[in-house]
């Protein structure tokens, strides 16, 4: 059984296995160990007395939010700390922490990361509908790990989570992660790290999941988006990668392991810096049903895989296939990063994008939905009466392309009534 069906058993049996949880409830937006946490008394349960209480209580428990409770700012400093008492916050044991969409959790005072996650190979930390910001090494100087999140040996899972302006730290700016993790619905947002993985990095064999999500605006040395570590593994589908940055390598993705996208979108069409770099010996890159607007760059060694249907611009440095892909392709015709509809941002294609509806016929395993979970896949983008699976994480769909969403009017000629 592989690394990333376990995970998706665990957090089936977590899910199932209620015994002796409990249900805090967070009412007020102070800082402090405040952990009465009784539905009769306002204003005696602060997030981090709710995560005290979870850590002394044995099962899966659960955090949500009152009313009115929409930004806490974490004042406690002390970084270093791992018993929940200053600085970060300390997860110890499973747990659920449910924003509900609305809240935000802010490290900006404390110089510190936002979460640490349990060194307990045995727990399994659940962050849904919540905003992680802010997080940074002490005095900025970006000497530790993990900005937003720091998972060490446990399981996270992040559910329509936003991690965005955190670091500078050393390696994962937004998650620093030597555990398994699924990132579902989950946009990756302008963090920093001084070395690698601005958005995420998954290291010391472990496995990434990390479907209709998006990397956006984060900045590494390498792997400015995402960087996969050495005897790690990473599977990203319907995802989008746009406007990372990277120093040394890999703008989007630096992969020293192996790698999976499927029908995932990577625009970065300035930069002269390799979009997707393998700069460690061994790393193996499976590309399917993928737009790569950039290049891509691995030392001899490494390996570049095609499964079919992929598309590159405008050169020809994946090792795409000419009977299975596209490439040397001048413009990807992709409308800028908006808001398509779902949780994350997207390159919406174009009417006339020679990702639109299989051009070549190779894409294998149309799946039921794209990057925004909402349209189905396939659909007749291009007026041909013809339904078709598109290339990338987006599938094109009139009602968001038709110039208004994007603020581009030249769409205006080609929608489809």
């Amino acid at each position: 059984m592989n690394r990333s069906a376990r995970l998706g058993l665990l957090v089936a049996w977590t899910w199932a296995s209620g015994a002796h949880a409990a249900t805090f409830v967070v009412d007020t937006e102070a800082d402090g160990m405040v952990t009465g946490c009784s539905p009769l008394v306002i204003g005696d349960c602060t997030l981090r007395g709710a995560i005290q209480r979870a850590n002394q209580n044995v099962g899966f428990d659960t955090i949500t939010f009152g009313f009115g409770v929409r930004t806490i700012e974490l004042t406690l400093s002390g970084a270093g700390d791992d018993l929940n008492q200053t600085g970060d916050l300390d997860i110890l044991e499973d747990l659920l922490i449910d924003g509900n969409g609305v809240v935000t959790v802010d490290a900006t005072a404390i110089e510190d990361r936002v979460f640490d996650v349990s060194t307990n190979s045995t727990a399994f930390t659940v962050i849904e509908g919540l905003t992680i910001s802010g997080g940074r090494a002490p005095t900025g100087d970006g000497s530790f790990d993990g900005g937003g999140v720091r998972c060490l040996q446990s399981a996270l899972f992040l559910d329509h989570v936003v991690v965005g302006d955190n670091g500078p730290v050393r390696r994962g700016g937004g998650v620093y992660a030597q555990c398994d993790v699924i990132a579902n619905f989950t946009t990756f947002s302008d963090n920093v790290a001084t070395q690698a993985g601005g958005g995420l990095e998954i290291f010391s064999d472990h496995h990434l999941s990390a479907p209709v999500s998006a990397f956006v605006g984060n900045h590494a040395a390498i792997g400015g988006g995402l960087s996969i570590g050495m005897l790690s593994t990473a599977a990203i589908d319907n995802t989008t990668f746009s406007g990372n940055t990277a120093t040394n390598g890999g703008t989007a993705i630096h992969n020293s392991s192996q790698l999976e996208l499927d029908f995932v979108t990577v625009f970065d069409p300035q930069s002269a810096i390799p979009t997707i770099a393998h700069l460690n010996l061994g790393a193996t890159t499976a590309f399917s049903n993928s737009l790569v607007v950039g290049s891509c760059a691995a030392i001899p060694g490494n390996t570049l895989v095609t499964l079919g249907g992929n598309l590159e611009s405008p050169g020809d440095t994946c090792l795409f296939d000419p009977m299975l892909d596209q490439f040397t392709v001048a413009d990807a015709r992709l409308s800028p990063l908006g808001d398509n509809g779902g949780p994350t941002p997207s390159h919406m294609p174009r009417a006339d994008s020679p990702a639109v509806d299989d051009p070549l016929g190779t894409i294998s395993n149309c799946p039921a939905h794209d990057q925004r979970f909402g349209p189905p896949r396939p659909l007749d983008g291009n007026g041909d009466g013809l339904a078709a699976c598109d290339i990338g994480a987006i599938e094109r769909d009139v009602l968001f392309d038709d110039g208004f969403e994007s603020g581009d009017l030249s769409e205006w000629s080609l929608a489809t009534p």
